[in-house]
């Protein structure tokens, strides 16, 4: 282990010295000997960026040697398991107390790491680091934890039944295209951390946050939901109590960033947990009432405007009569209700002076009406219009804006726009193998919708969600949407409307 640490950072990171690097490593093989995490995931990661940082390494290149270690630890591990599988040498036979055990022991990972991630996917964490400030997501290696033993799953289980059709060849297709893109971007401009590390490899993230879905149905897709919604309306509970005693939260322009640390992104988190509630089919209008609490906490007017989204598709794809319906029509009158007066507090306080009075300092919307973000969201917006015009098939490459944009500016500029950075940085080609997938899904699931169908309106819910506030901030890399995503494909229904079928109707996951 020693000897892997100090070949990967020599490589990684050649100006530093071997036997500074060796110990560093012993730091962070201790930090992830210590028995509080699941195989020293999470522990190595941060550990290994708190250490090498002191050495003089990049937290970017700190974290991706710990990913790398872990990574090759598991790869390993299931090589090992694999050759112990193939052996037909006679051993003596396990008992059958320990078999059960072994088997408690899975079910019971399979069944804890999914909760575990569905609670801390809500908390980004900044660490310290000499390099700055390094965004780390708490879930993370759970998620990529739970996705190896998803993986492992269907090795022993087989081929499985998605709700979609030709669910791995779209995978593949936006697996495809997000590496002909970084090679673009390679031969274009060279290798880039952003490209590499934060896109490349954090679309291998996402698939395990979807796979953590996925694995999670085995306990049933209405578990899981509302596992999530009672933790994400407990974190927003706890946002809306610390801002009522006065708790400053780190963030200019008085926007509420929750523990998110970004109020755009807690917005969208609040919007995935008012889906997952309307997506019940039991009454939750406490839980959707505190996730549009949510949303208005952000101050977020993209957020607001995808919340009323939401709320219309639900009155639109629920039984009339039902307790969804009722509740979903009723808060849509809310809604419009609270968008006038959002609308009426802001117009006061452009009028008046918006740094004393009480109604905007309270709600938010102080410093709203003096924002400058709209003329940061056209200039990207442009120019990433501009990118791929200028190469309208295959894109700029991977991490092209960001880097074009460090090289003409004071500070990198970012696409807030999805399908725009889509475009920009994959071509209408590569585009299409990521924007086909969620309109496949959509449609698929507009085309067959049943009253009763939970994954069905969680899944038209998030979309519409996700398609609604994508438009005007980057969510590709959003952590939420990817679980949902996930243990909405993976669930299967049949449903028919006879009643003797309706008898033998189930939902599999």
């Amino acid at each position: 282990m020693m000897a892997a640490y100090v070949y990967a950072g020599s490589i990684i990171e050649p100006g530093i010295r071997l036997p500074q690097l060796a110990g560093a490593a012993a730091l962070v093989m201790f930090a992830a000997s210590i028995p509080i995490s699941f195989a020293g995931w999470g522990m190595r990661e941060m550990s290994a960026v708190a250490a090498m940082s002191t050495i003089g390494m990049p937290a970017d290149r700190a974290l991706t040697i710990a990913l790398l270690i872990g990574l090759l630890s598991l790869a390993i591990a299931a090589v090992l398991a694999l050759l112990s599988a193939r052996r037909t040498v006679t051993a003596p036979k396990e008992e059958p107390a320990a078999q059960l055990s072994r088997r408690d022991l899975d079910s019971s990972l399979m069944a804890v790491l999914p909760v575990l991630v569905a609670m801390l996917v809500f908390f980004q964490v900044h660490l310290p680091t000499k390099a700055g400030g390094l965004s780390v997501n708490l879930a993370d290696p759970l998620a990529l934890l739970a996705g190896a033993m998803f993986v492992l799953h269907l090795l022993r289980r087989g081929r499985p039944v998605w709700r979609v059709h030709n669910l791995g060849w779209m995978i593949a297709g936006c697996t495809g295209a997000m590496t002909i893109a970084l090679l673009i971007g390679a031969t274009s401009f060279g290798w880039t951390q952003w490209a590499l590390t934060n896109k490349y490899l954090g679309w291998f993230v996402l698939l395990a946050y979807g796979a953590t879905g996925a694995l999670a149905t085995r306990a049933g897709i209405e578990r899981v939901l509302q596992t999530f919604v009672a933790a994400g309306c407990a974190i927003i509970v706890l946002c809306a109590v610390l801002n009522l005693v006065g708790y400053v939260w780190p963030l200019e322009d008085g926007k509420y960033p929750g523990f998110a640390q970004n109020s755009n992104a807690f917005a969208f988190q609040c919007l995935m947990v008012l889906a997952a509630a309307l997506a019940l089919p039991s009454r939750q209008v406490i839980s959707i009432l505190i996730a549009l609490i949510g949303v208005w906490l952000t101050g977020s007017r993209a957020g607001l405007g995808a919340a009323l989204v939401v709320l219309v598709v639900a009155v639109i794809f629920a039984g009339r009569g039902t307790a969804i319906y009722r509740s979903a029509t009723r808060l849509v009158v809310a809604a419009q209700l609270i968008v006038a007066a959002a609308l009426t507090i802001f117009a006061a306080c452009r009028l008046g002076d918006a740094t004393t009075s009480p109604w905007c300092g309270y709600l938010g919307y102080a410093k709203l009406a003096m924002l400058s973000s709209n003329s940061e969201h056209l200039l990207s917006s442009i120019a990433g219009l501009r990118m791929f015009w200028q190469d309208p098939l295959f894109g700029a490459g991977l991490g092209a804006f960001i880097h074009d944009s460090a090289a003409t500016g004071p500070r990198p500029l970012a696409l807030h726009s999805t399908l725009i950075w889509l475009f920009a940085e994959f071509g209408a080609i590569g585009a299409a193998f990521f924007v086909w997938p969620i309109a496949a899904i959509g449609i698929s699931e507009i085309r067959r919708f049943r009253d009763n169908d939970t994954a069905g309106r969680l899944l038209l819910l998030a979309i519409a969600a996700f398609a609604t506030m994508s438009l005007v901030h980057e969510l590709m890399y959003q952590r939420t949407f990817w679980i949902l995503l996930g243990a909405g494909v993976a669930t299967v229904a049949t449903v028919e409307r006879s009643n003797s079928q309706q008898a033998r109707g189930h939902i599999t996951a």
